[in-house]
């Protein structure tokens, strides 16, 4: 697909601090008044418009940069995906047709890698077995990565996001994304429901009921793709994952499982308050670990990274 090389210079002028800021908040920390770190890398730095990965050695100036060089995706999917964050009309020259619609990444002819990661990840096999028969979970073609599929309410995806299985670990949610449909278990027969941040923390907990024996089956699970900061600057909003389910939802009770760290602690502060008069709010921070992945492995006696080796992730 040939792209206007027009659009491919207004993208290559998005910074990476505003993308982050935006799309992923949660991913930045502070490290001075005019410096960031990722929490992903701790030594990738962002300041005056530009980036450095120190302890790789590339940098680089835009947000495009930084999705091919740090998160590995193809220089066309970065482009597509910057394209949808600013909306801009993406054309290609030999179709002359507008690409708008959101669509699947292509499957691969098994789901092998996939299994693979997420058995190491303490995933069992009948939770994995179960969201890949449901749909919701799939291998794709290009890089044998993990695609977590979200659907609307007729069953049509609107929503995926992708996750590398190797270890340069990466994330990024696929052009034309909703967040509104992000990855969910929805069960109309119930009126509370649990709130994630990843996929990976819902099939967690999907996982620890299973060891549990309790029916993972029947709950609506959520996940909020993130959470954002609730910094005493920024405006106070429910992710749209959540306010969608919530519109359409008869609902009474929410379950937060958010992150064991100040982002998800602030976040879960944040959310107590907008929600309370409302809906019983509850939070379940883990005992041990940042998250709900980190504690089934600690169940499981599976090694995860500790807070500091996070903060040190190269």
């Amino acid at each position: 697909m040939f792209i206007d090389p027009d659009i491919v210079s207004h993208i290559k002028e998005i910074d990476l601090l505003t993308y982050l800021q935006q799309c992923e908040p949660d991913e930045l920390t502070r490290v001075s008044p005019n410096t960031y770190s990722t929490k992903t890398h701790g030594s990738l730095k962002i300041s005056n418009g530009k980036w450095m990965w120190w302890s790789r050695g590339i940098g680089g100036k835009n947000a495009l940069d930084f999705l091919v060089k740090v998160r590995g995706m193809d220089f066309k999917d970065a482009v597509l995906q910057l394209a949808s964050f600013e909306k801009l009309p993406i054309t290609s020259h030999e179709t002359n047709q507008s690409i708008k619609s959101f669509s699947l990444l292509p499957r691969a002819p098994n789901n092998e890698k996939i299994i693979s990661y997420l058995l190491n990840r303490g995933i069992s096999r009948t939770v994995i077995d179960y969201f890949i028969n449901k749909g919701f979970i799939y291998q794709s073609s290009q890089r044998d990565n993990l695609v977590f599929v979200g659907y609307d309410e007729k069953h049509k995806p609107r929503y995926a996001t992708v996750r590398g299985t190797e270890s340069n670990r990466f994330f990024y949610d696929v052009a034309g994304s909703n967040k509104e449909f992000s990855f969910r278990q929805v069960n109309n027969d119930t009126d509370s429901v649990h709130i994630f941040e990843s996929a990976i923390d819902l099939i967690s907990y999907a996982t620890l009921c299973e060891r549990q024996g309790s029916d993972y089956k029947s709950l609506s699970l959520v996940s909020l793709s993130g959470v954002y900061n609730q910094g005493s600057n920024e405006q106070i909003k429910i992710p749209v994952a959540l306010s969608s389910y919530l519109a359409k939802h008869n609902t009474r009770t929410i379950h937060l499982h958010l992150d064991n760290d100040r982002a998800g602690h602030n976040a879960a502060r944040a959310l107590t308050n907008l929600l309370s008069d409302k809906y019983s709010v509850r939070s379940h921070f883990v005992p041990v670990g940042k998250d709900v992945n980190d504690y089934l492995r600690y169940t499981l006696n599976i090694p995860y990274k500790s807070q500091k080796e996070r903060r040190d992730c190269r």
